[in-house]
């Protein structure tokens, strides 16, 4: 892309088309395990983000590549950056109010609210937070046992503020399950 005027000509003129080509990208290096290169193209392309939806996305390319490379702990302060940078901090977030299911009722109106609502766009904040906390899941499990509760009761939070379905509201019910069983 260089000789064409480089990656920020391409986000200028074509901007919808350049973000597609590097999470493109990403996850292409990420099969091959050239994580470098990714991780590079991600780099370039991070300071030429301009909304939340860019900005989210690209953590989350991140972090996920970061992961594949065995970076963990880099993946987590990916992870708690983004989420502390739009107001989502898992003990005192902006964009949502934590909320847990206290009774049996709170549980199927979460469910009915899940059946009966139409699926959510993927480029929403509240939905790319909640795809961001289920990628880097298995890592927060793992990684931040003292905070896992509070990252995975700010996915449920999000999932009820939202509202509407979404594939990974399933994973953050799942986990959130599994973690509260431990508190």
């Amino acid at each position: 892309m260089n000789q064409s005027g480089g990656i920020a000509a391409w986000a200028e003129q074509y901007r919808p088309l350049c973000f597609r080509f590097v999470r493109l990208y990403a996850d292409i290096a990420s099969v091959f395990h050239d994580h470098d290169i990714a991780f590079h193209k991600l780099e370039m392309i991070k300071p030429l983000c301009v909304t939340s939806t860019e900005k989210i996305t690209i953590a989350t390319l991140l972090v996920r590549q970061l992961v594949a490379a065995n970076q963990h702990l880099r993946a987590i302060d990916v992870l708690l950056s983004t989420l502390d940078e739009f107001g989502y901090n898992p003990e005192t977030p902006k964009a949502v109010d934590l909320w847990v299911p206290t009774s049996a009722k709170d549980v199927e109106e979460l469910g009915d609210l899940m059946r009966t609502s139409t699926p959510a766009a993927d480029d929403e904040d509240h939905v790319l937070i909640m795809s961001l906390i289920s990628y880097a899941g298995p890592t927060i499990y793992v990684t931040l046992p003292e905070r896992r509760y509070a990252i995975f009761k700010l996915g449920l939070s999000v999932t009820k503020a939202l509202g509407r379905i979404h594939k990974s509201a399933s994973y953050l019910l799942a986990v959130h399950c599994v973690t509260v069983s431990g508190q």
